[in-house]
């Protein structure tokens, strides 16, 4: 294990000799060739030691950084420029919304290795952070993938993308990534902005293995959902307000699929404080780490290999149903938690009969996940080679 994880540092120490010295001027906006160095893959906005766990340490309750500005450069390409507080720590745990923390907008970087950083528009100096928006990212996710096709064939285009959304409903989160693979990054700029940036971009060196699992999860609720809502009306059950605990199940099932999306900063490097020779076997990959934003899951939840997309909807929905009777409701709403738990039963036969695919194993034994992790660190080494090999050549343009 010591040595995979050797192996795994090696690689993110990938072209950092090549990383100049910083900038001697104080980074800003207001520098006219700013976004030009950043489109030529300036190495300076590098920092020599974002691979360093000490240049990651800390944590605070506080937001600070913040999203100040969206500017766009002499190309048509748009960044968020972020500011942060000097002498603070970057990685907060402050969100808009209880189980999304702000993170570490740097953590990308960190993960993407100095080129795929560089051509993808992050630049990093001090407290001053920039950071492609969905558009320009998009952008340079067709540009990669074309020059991919072309170049080097062997290596298997980004597939993941993102869009700029205000509210999204969990019917449209699900169908952006059951069909496009895009994920909502939350147009406010606020710390929910820094949530996406901090822990979904990095999500675009996924390997297909679990990518396939997102799809494959997001079509699974929205088919229950869908067969949930008929089988609720031939059995005349109307009234969910009176089973708060469902619609529990049903985001914690969702969260399954966000925290998956999150699996490269979570497994990659993002938290230092973790104990990257437990975390990077991915051994938790479809066991612990969708259970990291819900501690009564976790508290209770024993990682077991062999579990399909139905069986990880089922034992989240059963959990939370069990739950539901220990005391937490009353006497008339346990009652139809009786009733609709029937009904819940037969919604899966129909799910598992219907769609003989949503009953594929992802991981069924240790070795699986072991090898799914090897994967990811190779198709990560592949990227990062290809991005050098594009930035020897003048900087192409979308056909």
């Amino acid at each position: 294990m010591r040595d995979k994880t050797k192996y795994f540092k090696s690689i993110f120490g990938i072209g950092l000799i090549i990383v100049t010295s910083l900038l001697t001027m104080s980074a800003s906006a207001d520098d006219a060739g700013l976004c030009d160095k950043m489109l030529l893959a300036a190495k300076d906005g590098f920092p020599r030691n974002i691979h360093e766990d000490e240049y990651f340490r800390g944590r605070t309750q506080e937001q600070t950084v913040f999203i100040t500005n969206t500017i766009t450069d002499e190309h048509g390409d748009t960044f968020f420029e972020l500011n942060h507080l000097p002498k603070q720590a970057w990685f907060s745990v402050a969100g808009k919304f209880k189980y999304d923390p702000s993170g570490d907008p740097r953590w990308p970087m960190r993960i993407l290795g100095p080129e795929l950083s560089q051509f993808f528009g992050f630049y990093l100096r001090n407290d001053y952070l920039l950071v492609p928006t969905p558009a320009t990212l998009n952008k340079r996710i067709k540009i990669f993938n074309q020059w991919l096709a072309k170049n080097r064939p062997d290596v298997l285009p980004i597939e993941v993308m993102f869009h700029m959304q205000n509210k999204t409903l969990i019917s449209d989160y699900l169908n952006k990534l059951k069909c496009d693979l895009s994920h909502p990054v939350d147009d406010g700029l606020c710390t929910h902005t820094i949530h996406d940036i901090s822990y979904h971009y990095p999500s675009i060196i996924l390997p297909k293995e679990i990518l396939d699992f997102v799809r494959l999860k997001a079509e699974t609720q929205l088919k229950f959902n869908a067969l949930l809502e008929e089988t609720l009306a031939s059995n005349k059950i109307h009234n969910l307000a009176e089973a708060p605990w469902l619609k529990e199940a049903l985001i914690a099932d969702v969260s399954v699929i966000d925290v998956t999306m999150a699996i490269s900063t979570y497994h990659l490097g993002g938290y230092s404080e973790f104990n990257r020779e437990k975390v990077n076997t991915m051994t938790t990959l479809f066991n612990e780490s969708w259970t990291l934003n819900f501690p009564e899951i976790r508290a209770n939840y024993k990682p077991v290999f062999g579990l399909s997309v139905i069986d990880i909807l089922e034992n989240t929905i059963q959990f939370y149903f069990e739950r539901s009777l220990n005391g937490k409701e009353n006497k008339s709403s346990e009652k139809v938690s009786v009733s609709l738990q029937e009904v819940l039963q037969q919604v899966f036969q129909r799910l598992r009969s219907e769609n003989p695919h949503f009953n594929h194993r992802f991981v069924s034994s240790k070795e699986d996940a072991e090898n799914i992790f090897k994967k990811f660190i190779d198709r990560l080494q592949l990227l990062e080679e290809a991005a050098k090999e594009l930035l020897k050549k003048e900087f192409p343009s979308v056909n």
